[in-house]
């Protein structure tokens, strides 16, 4: 089994500057570089007077060429066995050429912790992994040796921890099987059949959204965009104002006109929220409001219509 020599860089990460991975391609052509890097991450619990380390194993790998790159490793002459991670940027030469810098105050920490370089590797030193620099392939983009570590190298990894740590005495985390059952956070709009299961996290019986409008095509849009929550989803919301309409067995809306969302001439801002004062039940409270695109333009404004009325 081989051995890897770990460095750490300024960052308290390990890396492994000496022994890089290597894989070559023949169809297309090409050889992808890239190190082992080993990240430490201190895990607390409330109520628990031991803290956890996690060792996190990465894949950091190596680009051949300078360019949209933003971090090197440098081996600087001074403590060659701690590597320096420091952020760069790039400007073009006259040749066409895009060129690194220490990007934002690195330099100058560089020079007042006493570390030093030569010169900044060509990209030809950079593909042959020549000089005391190695930059980032930056993130996610496509790679000879893909994105992570594998397997075997965290089988691997955690049996060393194992033998290997005597002092302190280290337990490891282990996971039992519990009647406690999470589910998976959800993306975008929450499906109907999920809606009062979502909403008991709130503790409370009742939900109600307070529908703000001035126009009455935004009105439509907010019914439409409410129908997925009833048992006609094909058919806009036919509610009125002023009044609960139940969507569900928790949730229910309260549509209002409020003029002071767009209105062009002074109204009455307080009075018109005046109706607040009347919910005074348990229910927890959340306004949605919506206006129309431009507040200012009568155009594409529709006719007024008769007041929207709930059947009985």
């Amino acid at each position: 089994m081989r051995r890897i020599h770990w460095r750490m860089d300024t960052q308290g990460s390990l890396i492994s500057w000496d022994n890089v991975t290597q894989r070559t391609t023949q169809k297309p052509k090409r050889t992808g570089y890239a190190l082992h890097k080993l990240d430490f991450r201190v895990v607390t619990q409330p109520g628990e007077p031991l803290f956890a380390l996690q060792v996190l194993p990465t894949f950091s790998r190596l680009a051949t060429h300078w360019a949209s790159t933003r971090t090197v490793f440098i081996e600087h002459g001074g403590r060659k066995n701690t590597l320096l991670r420091m952020p760069i940027g790039h400007t073009k030469h006259s040749d066409g050429q895009w060129m690194p810098y220490a990007h934002d105050y690195a330099a100058e920490v560089l020079e007042a912790c006493g570390m030093d370089f030569t010169a900044w590797p060509t990209n030809d030193d950079l593909a042959a992994l020549r000089g005391q620099m190695r930059a980032l392939v930056p993130a996610p983009v496509p790679h000879v040796l893909g994105k992570g570590v594998g397997t075997r190298f965290n089988k691997i990894l955690a049996d060393h921890i194992n033998g290997t740590f005597k002092r302190p005495k280290i337990i490891q985390v282990s996971f039992e099987p519990t009647d406690v059952e999470l589910t998976r956070p959800t993306k975008g709009a929450v499906a109907r059949a999920d809606l009062d299961h979502a909403l008991a996290a709130t503790g409370s019986d009742t939900v109600r959204i307070i529908a703000l409008y001035n126009d009455g095509t935004t009105r439509k849009r907010m019914t439409e965009a409410l129908a997925a929550y009833t048992s006609t989803p094909e058919r806009p919301l036919d509610c009125g104002d002023h009044q609960d309409h139940r969507l569900s067995q928790r949730l229910v809306v309260r549509f209002h006109r409020l003029r002071a969302l767009d209105h062009a001439k002074q109204v009455d801002r307080v009075g018109e929220l005046d109706f607040l004062d009347q919910l005074q039940d348990d229910a927890v409270n959340g306004a949605w409001v919506e206006t129309i695109w431009n507040p200012g333009s009568d155009r594409h404004r529709p006719a007024p219509s008769a007041p929207h009325r709930c059947p009985r």
